[in-house]
């Protein structure tokens, strides 16, 4: 391991006298820094990128007066001359692991040993000696990342061939896409924040408009809202939505609105137009039509089976099959310009895709 670092005698130190100067170095050929968070109580947190290493917590005491509550060393040299797991961050695995070796589906694994003839805290080369890269998101919060490509040839190298690499934090489609064009070494996506709801519009705005009431004698009757506007006229009576798919193609044609008497699947052909744009349109024949409306609870009492979570995946699976490529296509690598990269979506090329695929 080399390193070499530059001292500065004028800078501001922080609340427990750190330099950052004594921990901006390179480390094999990665920059090592220290990052420094606070909050409006002045309790100061500083971290440094090697190892994600926590260094100092400056907290007050119960006379107001500000300590430091952990171990941790003053410079970046001082960690790399006196090896120390130091409030770093712990990997490939916590702890010891016994003559570093394990059995896995009856496969033994020899492991690096770095701890009396044991394998501690991911042996000499574990997570706690590697450069993260950081980043100062505000005065409060810092990112650590490392490469995942890293991180993978460390686990096979240090005998961890069948270790998962998972990923989270704030994940969407786009960002899984943008890491897998990048050839990342990833397994597992931990798919929450963003999974089911709107991340700038957690609240659904909705508009629900009578088309049915019952009489006095039990009788469902249609009613109609009337407006000036033509748009915010309702179209009465009870509808359900058929999800129509060519048999042909198996690829869905998309969904069409009937009233509830109406079974799609006795006719020979429907006439699909967009609502608004009504030259918009397509006949469809040799069709499968699938009611997606369905009662979830009658009169209080649950009338719906509940999927298991192999259940969904499979279906999510098979309907996601059935969509044409062009609606597949979510971003296209275009150009570069100011050193950002800048997605576009090609019509041209979603056409031509289209095309082939019909």
């Amino acid at each position: 391991m080399t390193a070499c670092a530059s001292y500065k005698n004028d800078e501001v130190l922080t609340e427990s006298g750190l330099s950052k100067s004594r921990f901006q170095t390179e480390i094999n050929g990665e920059k090592s820094d220290l990052f420094v968070l606070k909050n409006k109580n002045k309790m100061e947190v500083c971290i440094t990128n090697y190892g994600g290493r926590i260094v100092s917590v400056m907290v007050p005491d119960k006379d107001g007066i500000m300590r430091d509550v952990v171990l941790g060393f003053d410079s970046i040299q001082d960690y790399i001359k006196y090896p120390s797991d130091f409030g770093a961050s712990i990997g490939r695995c916590a702890k010891r692991i016994n003559q570093g070796r394990f059995s896995l589906d009856g496969i033994v694994y020899q492991l690096p040993r770095n701890n009396y003839g044991h394998c501690l805290h991911g042996g000499p080369q574990g997570f706690q000696y590697r450069i993260y890269r950081g980043i100062q998101v505000s005065d409060r919060a810092v990112k650590m990342a490392y490469l995942s490509k890293k991180i993978r040839k460390q686990l096979d190298d240090a005998g961890y061939p069948d270790a998962k690499i998972y990923a989270s934090n704030d994940l969407d489609e786009n960002t899984i896409l943008n890491l897998k064009m990048q050839k990342a070494k990833i397994d597992v996506w931990g798919v929450g924040t963003k999974l089911i709801t709107a991340y700038d519009q957690p609240a659904l705005g909705a508009v629900y408009k009578i088309v049915s009431i019952e009489d006095e004698n039990g009788v469902m009757q249609d009613t109609i809202k009337l407006s000036n506007n033509a748009e915010k006229v309702s179209t009465p009576g009870k509808k359900q939505v058929w999800r129509i798919t060519s048999r042909e193609r198996n690829k869905t044609e998309g969904d069409y609105i009937t009233f509830t008497d109406t079974d799609v699947n006795q006719l020979d052909e429907v006439y699909m137009f967009h609502p608004t744009y009504t030259y918009i349109n397509k006949t469809v024949k040799d069709f499968e039509a699938v009611p997606l409306l369905v009662d979830i609870f009658d009169k209080g009492e649950l009338v719906y089976h509940l999927p298991t979570l192999a259940e969904i995946q499979d279906y999510a699976r098979k309907e996601y099959d059935k969509l044409c490529l062009i609606h597949k296509i979510i971003q296209l690598i275009c150009h570069k310009k100011f050193g950002k990269t800048k997605w576009i979506l090609s019509t041209v090329f979603a056409k031509k895709l289209n095309k082939k695929e019909k």
